[in-house]
């Protein structure tokens, strides 16, 4: 009779030597899990009466592809930047963008595991609503599915700061052409650039405090005034208000019946028009000269 017999063995450089694996005499064989590219040969034994012959099946080559070697860079908008696994410190509400590279698809995550972006081409994620003690990290995928995980970030969000705009005056009437004198909540190493309704009048200075005037500093009904305050940490806060002008659009002209006149003869009535107002009362005050 005849006996076939397998025996598998095993390479992990390329062909260069093989092990056998022992208990492997079936005419397949299930590898488990690998760890680098590895191939295998079956040797099969003919035995025929005292005669065994042998041959080795040409080379199988399983490939393990190479994982991703990736690191994560936290970005804010006002410029902080960190890159590998650390706290990155951001102002209050502004964007912040993660990057990585070196795979064929990203997919990011927060610290509890949620996907905030699910896999795709993008080496890039970006967000508003992080607050302090969020985490963010990556999962990089070769182009066989394969993945490495950076190393996280975490997010420290600066406290929020409060400013406003105020008159000097604490009145936010004003007549027409005057200089409005206005302060901005003062920051200790605080710069604040201040606009005119979109136009800047001062660059950025250390003073909280402006005062308008004359051509683009002049003020009139329904001028937003904008301060742009760039705090020490590169945080920007903008704060607006708006003024009421008391305007007197037309002041009237005046006439009379009787513009010559003998002296000692009563003059005839002045005849004005009304005035118009921007105002809730009008009064009227008359001067003369002589």
């Amino acid at each position: 009779g005849t006996t076939t017999i397998y025996e598998w063995s095993r390479s992990t450089d390329l062909g260069a030597t093989y092990t056998a694996i022992g208990g492997t005499n079936s005419v397949s064989y299930s590898p488990g899990i690998l760890t680098s590219t590895t191939l295998f040969i079956r040797k099969t034994t003919s035995v025929l009466g005292t005669l065994s012959c042998s041959v080795n099946s040409l080379p199988y080559t399983i490939t393990i592809a190479p994982l991703p070697v990736s690191v994560l860079t936290g970005t804010a908008a006002s410029g902080a930047t960190l890159t590998g696994s650390g706290t990155l410190t951001v102002c209050d509400g502004e964007e912040v963008t993660f990057s990585t590279s070196g795979g064929a698809r990203y997919e990011f995550f927060d610290g509890t595991g949620l996907s905030r972006q699910a896999s795709s081409t993008s080496q890039t994620f970006s967000s508003t609503t992080l607050g302090s003690g969020d985490i963010i990290f990556a999962r990089v995928y070769n182009a066989a599915g394969c993945f490495s995980q950076t190393d996280s970030i975490t997010i420290n969000e600066s406290a929020a700061i409060a400013i406003s705009v105020t008159p000097s005056s604490t009145i936010y009437e004003f007549c027409t052409g005057a200089p409005i004198a206005m302060q901005a909540t003062p920051i200790p190493g605080a710069l604040y650039e201040w606009q005119i309704s979109g136009i800047q009048v001062r660059a950025p200075s250390s003073q909280s405090t402006y005062t308008s005037g004359a051509g683009a500093d002049l003020i009139t009904d329904g001028d937003i005034v904008t301060v742009i305050v760039t705090t020490g940490a590169g945080c920007t806060i903008t704060a607006t208000t708006t003024f009421i002008e008391n305007a007197i659009s037309r002041v009237g002209t005046l006439t009379t019946a009787t513009p010559t006149m003998c002296a000692g003869v009563p003059a005839s009535t002045i005849v004005g028009q009304a005035s118009v107002v921007s105002g809730t009362t009008t009064i009227y005050e008359w001067s003369r000269s002589t």
